[in-house]
């Protein structure tokens, strides 16, 4: 009787075989939205998927990997997933064996990544020895999700000093396609001041609220508290907004900057 994925050695040993998908040269190809059995058990782990930096948040170093490629058609914006009975890891691994191999993005069960039409992408399933068990069976799937939001914004329409702090505000438009809608918008802000009294510096986080992403220019304001040296009205502050909107369906992201010099009266 024939086995299937095993070999025996000459002493009589049975020896599972490694997945055929156990090296980057030979991965195995998927389709968006369709699960596939990764396998992890019985995978090798090659000096070059050692040799891979990782960061601590991605378990540091790749134990028994398995490859997958994905060459989407149109632009995704994909979760890339393996959920299973392990503590398994995602990689986007950019390069070549003959270039270098390299991780362009990673994750502890999922990583969220754009994929471009028509580019070819290398994906690696792996465990961690912090995190046992280091192998076993996972389902691997590139999962579409709806794209982030759009987003326009401009420069505050007026900035002064108040009270010691430094109030701006200005019009934003945001729009999204996603029909669950938008999980958070916030703005974080900071100013630099200088003054005849030293350097006024501050930065703040807040909400926007869900609602500014309907598709129409909204008014926003933000008051951004100095952490030493008051604000004063008449000088000139060195100025920076990161609006962040993110989609409901898979918490994708869209961040748009604003930065500049301007006056506060």
């Amino acid at each position: 009787m024939a086995i299937v994925g095993v070999t025996t050695t000459s002493v009589g040993m049975v020896h599972a075989a490694p997945p055929s998908n156990d090296n980057w040269n030979n991965p195995t190809v998927v389709a968006v939205n369709t699960g596939y059995v990764a396998n992890t058990s019985q995978a090798t782990t090659s000096t070059q998927e050692k040799n891979l930096y990782l960061p601590p948040s991605c378990g540091n170093v790749v134990v028994k990997g398995v490859w997958y490629s994905f060459t989407p058609t149109s632009t995704v914006y994909a979760t890339v997933q393996a959920q299973g009975a392990f503590q398994a890891f995602v990689a986007q691994v950019s390069g070549t064996p003959t270039t270098g191999l390299h991780v362009a993005a990673c994750g502890q069960t999922k990583v969220d990544v754009v994929l471009q039409a028509g580019q070819n992408y290398r994906f690696l399933v792996y465990g961690s020895s912090s995190l046992p068990p280091s192998s076993g069976v996972a389902i691997f799937q590139v999962k579409s999700q709806a794209p982030p939001p759009l987003m326009i914004a401009n420069m505050p329409t007026v900035s002064a000093a108040v009270g010691g702090s430094a109030l701006f505000s200005g019009t934003v438009f945001c729009t999204t396609t996603d029909p669950a809608g938008v999980s958070s918008f916030t703005l974080e802000a900071s100013a630099f001041e200088s003054t005849p009294a030293g350097m006024a510096a501050g930065g703040v986080t807040i909400s926007l609220g869900t609602t500014l992403c309907n598709g129409q220019w909204m008014p926003w304001q933000v008051i951004v508290p100095s952490n030493s040296v008051p604000f004063v009205s008449g000088g000139t502050a060195q100025v920076q907004f990161i609006f962040q909107a993110c989609n409901a369906t898979a918490n994708f992201c869209t961040h748009k900057l604003a930065s500049g010099v301007i006056p506060l009266t």
